[in-house]
């Protein structure tokens, strides 16, 4: 796999993971954007639609998406990390305070 196959996948997981759409009356926005803001939900709505994904309605409370978050987040560095040995040799080990 290359850096752009490993981000691919990071944004998939992200988006298939963490992203949700929220309702606001009759908007529906990305939970990742400012719901009082309508710039925000446009920009996050555009993100969204640029990744090319189709979240999912189902809730997710903050601290699970937060962790979720920080363990995809692992896992790419993680796998980023070891494509770039020849930059950086050495050994990586990439921590969170993943609970």
């Amino acid at each position: 796999m290359n850096i752009s196959e490993l981000r691919r996948t990071y944004h998939r997981r992200i988006c298939k993971e963490i992203v949700r759409i929220q309702k606001d009356g009759q908007a529906e926005y990305p939970n990742f954007a400012d719901k009082g803001n309508k710039a925000s939900r446009a920009i996050a709505k555009g993100i969204v639609k640029r990744l090319g994904v189709t979240p999912s309605h189902k809730g997710l409370s903050g601290q699970t998406a937060g962790g979720l978050f920080e363990a995809i987040t692992k896992d790419f560095l993680e796998q980023t990390f070891t494509l770039l040995h020849h930059l950086r040799p050495g050994k990586w080990y990439v921590d969170f305070p993943i609970k």
